[in-house]
């Protein structure tokens, strides 16, 4: 009788080894995909941390650009300010900008021949 509850004894704890080593192997599983989505996650944060970048650089680039313009002052007494878009009022730039370009639309339209292309 000993050496049967014995031999049950070390059936049981085969079984439960093996269930164990089936709960780890799934736990491995799942660290693996973890690691995988941790490294996706790392490569699209390099690739968006680079686009951030040559997306400032275009932005000051811009910004220099309209700081060439000079723009009359509309009837409102406002003109268009590129730093309002800076100072995180794009809106207000926006809103002078067209009316500017609601002015400048008003102006009449000339109709070019061939022969004044060749002056600009």
């Amino acid at each position: 009788m000993g050496v049967s509850k014995v031999t049950d004894f070390v059936s049981e704890i085969a079984s439960a080894s093996k269930e164990q080593a089936m709960g780890i192997d799934q736990i491995n599983d799942g660290l693996n995909q973890v690691d995988q989505v941790t490294q996706q996650n790392s490569a699209s944060s390099e690739e968006l941390a680079a686009a951030s970048e040559e997306m400032s650089s275009q932005v000051e680039m811009v910004k220099q650009m309209l700081g060439k313009f000079k723009l009359k002052k509309q009837a409102a007494g406002t003109s268009f300010i590129p730093e309002l878009v800076s100072a995180g009022r794009p809106y207000l730039a926006h809103k002078q900008a067209r009316g500017a370009a609601q002015k400048v639309a008003r102006l009449p339209i000339k109709s070019l021949e061939d022969t004044d292309y060749g002056r600009f």
